[in-house]
């Protein structure tokens, strides 16, 4: 008979082997930080964390709120005025978020380390699921071929939610392909997973939506259980409708508080313009004095790469970056109309250049 410290003993000895292997996973995935000598940083990080440094103010005026019953949350609070309104619709309050607690706590070193953690993790749970019969020692091999062959441990310590990219595509195979092979908390971590990708950034969500349905066919096609499969994407939509739901909540409370909407750039619009049926649509209906978009404005601009459309503020160059806040707000609201515009009116032209993109 096992006695109970005999049982402990074994349980802990086989919970040791997948933490041994995680913690190794983390320290190659933080390769690159460790020979830089520190986490990677972009410009957008700061606006990032402006936003997390907001939630957190929203937060913490919670308790004060449910006493007046809202009337604090309209209180004007210094850094909403650090936040440019036309813009920081495109910042994630929740990966701010995350940025600013862990900064607070260990700066950016700990945001590298919980990524790499994350990136670790969901690959250790694939691999299993892939091979379950694996030998430990294959886990590491592979961890070590990404952080020699692949651009993941810059990613895993890059101070922005892209790593949660790759992520949730991990997650999309693991919930279609290996449902299955899933437990309750292998699903409920992996519905975590995703909610948390999709609220980092938009087009996490809208990339891992397109794939949803390809996914759940070549996965039905290669005989995966229906039941696991259809949970699987239950999970997915799940998923995209809690962070659609956050992202909501977050905007209710920036308007409360300050009077302002927040905006995002056009980057529809600019994609669009790059790549060419964006500029003929201009051309056809920027003709007369009474044009139906400020884009008209520069039509005689290059156009031709949404980087410089976007955020160059040289004249004759830019376009969005180029005018002003109020500007920049009316050629926001008038993206949806220019988009619908340009896809009636050259369908071909915009399926084409999305295909070139994608190739």
């Amino acid at each position: 008979m096992i006695s109970p410290v005999d049982l402990w003993r074994r349980s802990a000895a086989r919970g040791l082997k997948p933490a041994a292997l995680l913690t190794a996973g983390v320290l190659l995935l933080m390769s690159t930080a460790f020979l830089a000598g520190r986490p990677s940083v972009f410009f957008d990080t700061d606006g990032y964390y402006l936003m997390g440094e907001n939630l957190a103010q929203v937060i913490k005026s919670l308790p004060e709120a449910i006493q007046t019953r809202g009337a604090s949350l309209h209180a004007q609070v210094s850094d909403d005025d650090q936040i440019d309104i036309a813009i920081m619709g495109a910042r994630s309050p929740y990966y701010g978020f995350l940025l600013y607690l862990t900064d607070k706590i260990g700066g950016a070193w700990l945001l590298a380390a919980v990524q790499a953690a994350a990136a670790a993790a969901t690959i250790y749970l694939l691999w299993r699921l892939a091979a379950p019969q694996a030998p430990s020692w294959s886990y590491l091999a592979l961890i070590a071929g990404l952080a020699v062959g692949s651009t993941l441990p810059l990613f895993a310590t890059f101070i922005m939610p892209d790593i949660f990219a790759g992520l949730s595509g991990i997650g999309l195979v693991a919930l279609t392909a290996y449902g299955d092979r899933l437990g309750r908390a292998g699903q409920v971590g992996l519905f975590l997973l995703l909610a948390a990708s999709f609220s980092f950034h938009t087009s996490h969500s809208l990339m891992i939506l397109a794939a949803l349905a390809p996914a759940a066919a070549l996965a039905w096609a290669l005989g995966a259980p229906r039941r696991p499969l259809l949970f699987g994407v239950g999970l997915v939509l799940a998923a995209a409708l809690a962070s659609v739901l956050a992202g909501k909540v977050y905007v209710a409370a920036f308007q409360m508080r300050t009077g302002h909407d927040l905006g995002r750039p056009p980057f529809l619009m600019a994609r669009l313009l790059a790549d060419g049926p964006g500029r003929d649509y201009l051309e056809k209906v920027c003709t007369g004095p009474d044009t139906p978009f400020i884009l008209c404005r520069f039509k005689g601009a290059p156009l031709s790469r949404s980087d410089d459309i976007l955020w160059e503020d040289k004249p004759g160059l830019g376009v969005f970056n180029a005018v002003k806040p109020p500007e920049q707000l009316i050629m926001e609201q008038q993206e949806g109309a220019f988009v619908r515009g340009v896809i009636l009116s050259d369908p071909i032209g915009v399926s084409l250049a999305a295909l070139r993109n994608w190739g």
